[in-house]
């Protein structure tokens, strides 16, 4: 038989070939299609749906979702979207946050329903089913059979039931609460909904998730810590880089190492005049002697962020005018964070006034700002002093800036300052951009700087970098 009759042959039975369930039944009985104590016991304690929370955990954050909303309303939640790079080949996949935080749950393709009974949630959930072919290209799934007790929902279905099961849940729904994501179960839903009368979920859940719970504290401290410490090593390590791209691929390193899952966000790393772009991410520059460089990155542990940014010399050392632009940002930052207490008045609008207050008065004694003319400020000074920090690294953006820090709130402090390229500045000071930021947990003692392990100190700075 020549070569080309026995490809036709081997072909022909490859073809006839079928994968059995009884020989895959015993990988999907130990896995899940995320992490559980079972499997993953360095990830996870026994007892912990997902990394840090528990099963009561969980279900306390559905029963306050529900204590927001009146009896018999129904609340739908979609899974992100699994999005693609090409034609086959997917992102990395990150859960929606809503979604996530009710359930645990990390799977593409599903859908959460919460049905106010008399003030209890039944939760329900809309899954991917196991299979087993599916499961050999792309790992294994929870499935349908297992979600309830592992996440515990009251019922579990197909994903391709929604139309049916949902339908028959929006039928005696009093009130609906929705937002769309980019997903494949939105589409359904959506379809589902037209010409019913609904609110959006997003002011309800995301004024829960404002105030972190003991739980999320410890997750957020340690998504802090893993970074901080990335930072140090990437000071460390300066002068072994040439590149702006050489330190994003550091900074993610050393966060992956120590435990992220990837980069909260696209960071920053700008040097020489781009320090005064704000969102500069192409990180493409060479870097060069006597030019600084500004970092701004953070992990993501488990769905939590950080964010936090340094600014230090390429060649480790600050020039003088530098080094005084420097010290304006960070005096007027260790000052802000001294405001950051729960006294039913300070908020995010008015650290902003007081950061530009004593960035003005930094800039009048540098004789960049003729006076405390907060107008000509925003030359200098063109972004807000924070954010709230959270699941999201501009966390909980429906939440006005104006509510009184209250202890559970995380916010970033950052005030920066960017001398644009005039020929009426003088020139020393022309180009330099400066921005220090760290991630602060509001309690009833005062600030908590969970990102206190990375050095802002111009002096200990210079020592980092040999």
């Amino acid at each position: 038989m020549c070569i080309r009759d026995r490809v036709k042959v081997l072909n022909r039975n490859v073809g006839k070939q079928k994968i059995k369930r009884s020989n895959y039944s015993t990988t999907r009985s130990k896995r899940l299609g995320q992490p559980h104590h079972t499997t993953h016991p360095h990830l996870l304690k026994d007892g912990e749906v997902t990394v840090g929370f528990t099963k009561e955990e969980l279900s306390r954050r559905r029963q306050e979702f529900m204590d927001r909303t009146p009896d018999g309303s129904v609340a739908i939640f979609p899974s992100a979207a699994l999005l693609m790079m090409t034609n086959d080949i997917p992102y990395p996949y990150r859960q929606n946050s809503d979604f996530y935080y009710l359930s645990g749950f990390q799977e593409p393709k599903s859908l959460l329903v919460l049905e106010n009974r008399k003030g209890k949630p039944h939760f329900i959930m809309f899954v991917q089913p196991g299979d087993a072919h599916t499961e050999i290209w792309h790992g294994p799934v929870t499935g349908v059979d297992r979600a309830g007790e592992v996440f515990g929902a009251n019922e579990v279905f197909s994903i391709h039931q929604v139309k049916d099961e949902l339908k028959k849940v929006l039928k005696r729904a009093k009130q609906i609460y929705f937002s769309p994501v980019m997903t494949d179960p939105s589409s359904d839903v959506k379809d589902l909904l037209l010409g019913s009368n609904v609110r959006p979920t997003i002011n309800i859940i995301e004024n829960q998730r404002l105030l972190k719970s003991p739980a999320e504290i410890d997750i957020m401290r340690k998504s802090a810590s893993i970074s901080a410490n990335s930072f140090v090593q990437v000071m460390k390590d300066t002068k072994q880089h040439s590149t702006e791209h050489s330190i994003y691929s550091q900074i993610e390193y050393e966060c992956v190492k120590r435990g992220s899952q990837r980069l909260a966000y696209p960071p920053v790393v700008a040097s020489g005049a781009s320090n005064l772009i704000l969102h500069y991410i192409q990180n493409d520059s060479v870097l060069r002697d006597g030019d600084l460089i500004l970092l701004d990155a953070g992990g993501e542990y488990f769905n939590y962020a950080s964010d936090i940014t340094r600014t230090w010399p390429v060649n480790g050392k600050f020039t003088t005018p530098q080094l005084e632009v420097y010290n304006v940002v960070l005096q007027a930052q260790k000052k802000c964070i001294e405001h950051c207490i729960s006294d039913g008045k300070m908020s995010l609008n008015l650290l902003q006034q007081i950061s530009c207050l004593y960035l003005a008065e930094g800039l009048v004694k540098l004789g960049l700002l003729p006076s405390k003319n907060l107008e000509s400020l925003s030359d200098y000074y063109p972004h807000s002093i924070g954010h709230y920090l959270g699941m999201d690294v501009h966390d909980v953006r429906s939440c006005r800036t104006s509510i009184p820090f209250t202890p559970g709130m995380i916010i970033t402090v950052e005030p920066g300052i960017y001398i644009p390229i005039r020929e009426d500045i003088p020139e020393a000071y022309r180009g330099i951009g400066i921005r220090i930021e760290d991630d602060v947990l509001i309690t009833e003692n005062g600030p908590e700087v969970l990102t206190k392990e990375v050095t802002k100190d111009p002096k200990e700075i210079e020592s980092l970098i040999k």
